[in-house]
């Protein structure tokens, strides 16, 4: 996925290359090895553009309740990495709300660790 969002991209078509990869990741937001990638490249092409953190905001608001908080009895590291980007993305743009919300899940997923 990361290739085809370069390929729209050098043919000047990133629109489409980020909404590529926000359904990518919107459709298998547990795949750990591969999602961290994707929104990388996600917040990239998605800070180039007018709206883009408005977009990412809204984004994240969508795709944090459909990550596995847990994987079997334990936490999960994966939730509890994304979380955190999503919590600074929230504080970024002044949404306190979600990053109140999404900070008290970490902080009670990060408590299990131990």
């Amino acid at each position: 996925m990361i290739r085809l969002s370069e390929i729209l991209v050098e043919n000047e078509r990133s629109d489409e290359a980020i909404q590529a990869l926000a359904t990518a990741v919107q459709r298998y937001p547990d795949e750990g090895n591969y999602v961290p990638q994707m929104l990388d490249r996600l917040e990239q092409l998605a800070s180039k553009i007018d709206g883009g953190d408005d977009a990412i905001v809204q984004f994240y608001a969508a795709f944090l309740p459909k990550v596995s908080q847990k994987r079997g009895n334990s936490p999960s590291e994966y939730c509890i990495a994304i979380y955190q980007r999503g919590v600074s993305h929230f504080q970024t743009a002044g949404q306190t709300q979600l990053a109140q919300q999404y900070s008290a899940a970490l902080t009670t997923l990060q408590a299990s660790c131990q």
